[in-house]
């Protein structure tokens, strides 16, 4: 048995113990009601299924103190980390006096080689750059954690020191530079993109170059998505609340957790003279955002009306009370999540993923698009690119009296709405929208499209919800 990370659910710690005696003359063990509840746990067991504590006590400090709300990226990448450390028989707490020998630097050389490989048929490389860099980053995590602790450890495990770095936040004109820590322990990235471009993981479905779009947006209404069994490809329905997750990231570019988190109880009746619905998320309402911050979204009115259709539907009141029944946590049951399971279990990350790759499969069969490779988080990247190109293409009408023709926002306001829109911590990822913009629309005046919101470039029948805020005012 490989080491492997299990998702335990919930539980307590340092909970107050309570001891008594059976009939038997027994010691029994009791535990109170005063304990650190701890949800969505993540354990590690090696490959004699015994917990691995340095791995666990971290975990766990992750959760409790630091808050995190989601622990799988961290839990996978220490089980590659205890992996590797069991394959070449090393000790994580051993300390070697030559430094290329500690754990530490054994693994980042690791990490680097696998980055550095490249499969002959795809081209890709076996793992990239940014995985790395995070995997190294959760693996150095647990060791500045047991440092704390004091000497733990008979040499250091890396080397540290602080650098100064432009501070690119919103506020970051104030202080202009921030100081962060950093390691001798440098991965090479080989498989950096030049800047104008937009890197993998914001790659957006293409409408005009190719189809994607339209070929996804094909699939949801046929219904039809394949799943792979012993090499034949079977076809299945695509179930409801897998709809709705790609409309909800597609259409507001929520996160995947955000989606599979979002709640049942923000979804209400829509007015008839509006055109979005401004809905706030974070963990108030249970909603698991990036960094536990709350925001707004704006939901398409067409879009609200088809959600609460579901969530008036008696597929979703079945669900909904087997949920209640399963779950004893009060905030947990004000805010109950809207994609459940037929066991009235939320969707997690690896059941939404395994969807998405058989709703993938679809459209390279169904809509001839062998190379069709995005992932589930390139909606949000879609939705971030067409909101660039509506914003950056929006224009005053030729009868007005002061800017005819002229652009109704500076690059700047654009950054700053996209910004907002997307909830980006740092205006450097949504920069990359806007160059994006640049790169593939302005170089073809041929094929631009002239004052087409995302209602036209997602499709007639359905509106993103946006345009309708966007037309200026006519000041006379």
């Amino acid at each position: 048995m490989p080491v492997r990370y299990l998702n335990v659910g919930d539980m307590f710690i340092e909970a107050t113990p309570a001891f008594s005696l059976s009939k038997d003359i027994e010691l029994l063990t009791s535990w109170g009601q005063d304990g650190i509840h701890l949800k969505n746990m993540y354990l590690l067991f090696d490959s004699q299924d015994r917990p691995i504590n340095a791995a666990n006590e971290y975990l766990i400090h992750c959760k409790a103190v630091e808050k995190h709300q989601d622990l799988s990226c961290i839990a996978k990448a220490l089980t590659l980390f205890f992996s590797f450390l069991e394959r070449e028989q090393l000790s994580w707490s051993d300390m070697p006096r030559a430094s290329h020998m500690r754990p530490l630097y054994r693994f980042r050389d690791y990490l680097q080689a696998q980055h550095d490989e490249v499969d002959p048929q795809s081209g890709k490389r076996r793992l990239a750059s940014s995985t790395a860099k995070s995997y190294r980053g959760a693996v150095v995590g647990m060791y500045v954690y047991w440092m704390g602790y004091g000497d733990v450890f008979q040499r250091p495990p890396c080397q540290f020191s602080e650098i100064n770095i432009a501070d690119e936040r919103m506020l970051g004109h104030i202080n202009r530079y921030i100081k962060v820590q950093t390691t001798d322990l440098k991965i090479t990235a080989r498989d950096k993109v030049k800047q104008s471009r937009l890197p993998n993981h914001l790659r957006p479905l293409l409408k005009e170059q190719r189809p994607e779009l339209q070929s996804l947006l094909g699939v949801l209404k046929e219904g039809r998505s394949y799943t792979k069994i012993n090499d034949k490809y079977i076809p299945k329905t695509i179930a409801p609340e897998i709809r709705i997750a790609i409309y909800l990231a597609l259409y507001t570019g929520m996160r995947r957790m955000e989606v599979l988190t979002f709640s049942s109880t923000l979804i209400q009746p829509t007015p008839v003279d509006e055109n979005t619905i401004t809905v706030m998320i974070g963990p108030g309402n249970h909603c698991h955002t990036k960094r536990g911050e709350s925001g707004e979204i704006k939901i398409p009115v067409w879009l609200m009306r088809q959600l609460y259709a579901y969530k008036q539907s008696a597929r979703y009141r079945k669900r909904l009370s087997k949920y209640l029944q399963l779950t004893p946590d009060s905030l947990a049951r004000q805010y109950p999540p809207l994609l459940l399971n037929n066991r009235g279990e939320p969707y997690n990350e690896n059941s939404l993923n395994a969807r998405w790759g058989e709703i993938r499969n679809a459209v390279r069969i169904d809509f001839k698009m062998p190379t069709f490779s995005h992932k589930f988080h390139n909606l949000r990247s879609t939705y971030a690119t067409y909101l660039t190109i509506a914003l950056m293409q929006l224009t005053y009408p030729g009868s007005h009296p002061r800017n005819p023709g002229e652009p109704v926002m500076t690059r700047d306001q654009v950054e700053s709405e996209v910004q907002a829109r997307l909830r980006h911590s740092s205006p450097q990822t949504t920069s990359l929208y806007v160059k994006f913009w640049e790169d593939n629309y302005l170089a073809r005046q041929s094929d631009r499209i002239h004052q087409e919101g995302l209602d036209r470039i997602y499709g007639d029948d359905n509106t993103i919800g946006v345009w309708s805020n966007l037309h200026p005012p006519h000041r006379g």
